[in-house]
């Protein structure tokens, strides 16, 4: 398996040899219980809790050796680098949406397909906004009493809040902190388009979640499946895209901000709901940059003052020049 990911131990591995450990270990683990497999194996049951046994400890070893060198099977920005190196990061995405905004008036308005497209432009808008996680835009719901985690402020504005414990990093960030943000009125006027229109196209049942499913199956429940139409709709529509989903944005909006506004690493961690040494652990590369090109700017002033200055002559410098100087 390590082979076949070009010798890279990764989490997908570790995984997999914590649930072979899991069921097999002493006592408790699924297989070592099953007393009936060892009739099938042809073996008495204290053979079969030996193998089990010595299965264990096998898998153990792997699995702390794979603990020890646990590398990333792929780099999770490689798909955007070329996104993350402009000036402006965002810009393609921004062209991106309105490529697909042109694709989707062009449809038959009322249909699924236009309903659908309402909903990914939502959802591409709401991610240029407020980058959450695929787990939270399936949770996201909507009820008329203002009861729901999307709700509308005392100004009319939609905004969006959880409790800690809808956050992965509850123990971080998270703790103890109610999120709540609120949408700008270009992602906001697509939620009132997608709330209006396209949502009562595809909804069969009753619940309050925002973003559903075009198959009913999938409805009354979070859709954890979100990111699959984003990435389709990203490698069709953005420019030079692979196809992208919802946590390609949780670099892109950071990336861009702190181009913009460098160092602010406070800002850019409450822009994620993180925590401020993640964040500026992360992406502390790009103030060096920007004081790489401050400096070289620095230089590039002193280069030019000099090339305005008359030249001295040849005599001069040889004048100015100690006799026993060696070259």
């Amino acid at each position: 398996m390590i082979a076949r990911a070009d010798d890279k131990p990764h989490a997908g591995i570790l995984y997999l040899y914590q649930t072979a450990c899991a069921l097999v270990r002493k006592d408790t683990g699924y297989l070592t219980q099953m007393s009936s497999f060892a009739e099938l194996a042809g073996v008495s049951t204290d053979e079969w809790s030996a193998h089990c046994e010595r299965l264990h400890e096998e898998y153990d070893l792997n699995r702390k050796m794979i603990q020890r060198n646990l590398t990333a099977s792929r780099e999770p920005n490689a798909p955007i680098q070329h996104y993350l190196d402009l000036k402006e990061p965002m810009r393609p995405i921004i062209e991106g949406i309105g490529r697909y905004e042109r694709y989707a008036a062009s449809l038959l308005q009322g249909s699924r397909a236009w309903a659908v497209c309402l909903r990914n432009i939502f959802v591409l808008r709401l991610l240029c906004s407020i980058p959450l996680r695929v787990t939270n835009l399936a949770q996201l719901a909507y009820r008329d009493d203002n009861s729901g985690n999307l709700y509308k402020g005392s100004q009319g504005e939609w905004r969006v809040r959880f409790m800690p414990d809808d956050f992965k990093n509850l123990h971080g960030a998270a703790k103890g902190a109610i999120y709540d943000r609120k949408i700008g009125a270009w992602s906001g006027a697509a939620l009132d388009k997608w709330l209006q229109f396209g949502r009562p196209l595809l909804r069969q049942g009753d619940d309050d979640f925002v973003i559903i499913s075009a198959n009913p199956v999938n409805q009354g429940q979070p859709w954890n499946n979100v990111h699959v139409p984003i990435r389709i709709v990203t490698k069709r529509f953005f420019p030079d895209c692979p196809g992208i989903g919802p946590h390609a944005f949780r670099h892109l909006l950071p990336t861009s901000f702190l181009k913009r506004h460098p160092g602010d690493y406070a800002r850019a961690a409450d822009l994620l709901h993180d925590q401020h040494d993640t964040v500026r652990k992360v992406y502390t590369h790009l103030n060096k940059a920007e004081s790489s090109d401050a400096w070289e700017a620095c230089l590039n002033d002193t280069i030019t003052a000099l090339s305005g200055e008359p030249k001295r002559t040849t005599d001069a410098i040889s004048r100015s020049t100690p006799d026993n100087e060696v070259f």
